[in-house]
């Protein structure tokens, strides 16, 4: 969700970009569970390296520098694996995706 869509729901969006994709990201404190907002990719990348890193998605290590560039940069999952990715890789991608494992738009 952008700026104006968070707006829209009446959360604040101080210091928010504002074309930025941004998805909630749950966590507990020992006061509760708070929300915060994060960047999608910045989120996908954290997924990822949950489930053992880059390499996951298969093909060349040189692809998924890229790939994984792609994500540090502020780029979405499909986003960085349709530019840098080869097709075999766009599709484990939308597999993780499908499948819960990683965050989607």
């Amino acid at each position: 969700m952008n700026k104006n869509e968070l707006a829209q729901l009446g959360l604040d969006t101080d210091g928010l970009t504002p074309d930025a994709d941004y998805v909630p990201n749950p966590f507990t404190a020992d006061d509760g569970v708070h929300v915060d907002l994060v960047y999608r990719a910045y989120l996908q990348l954290e997924q990822i390296n949950a489930l053992g890193g880059i390499s996951l998605l298969g093909g060349s290590h040189e692809r998924l520098e890229d790939i994984y560039g792609g994500l540090e940069d502020g780029m979405d999952l499909m986003t960085a694996v349709a530019r840098f990715g080869d097709d075999e890789q766009q599709h484990r991608a939308q597999q993780l995706i499908a499948a819960g494992k990683i965050s989607g738009s």
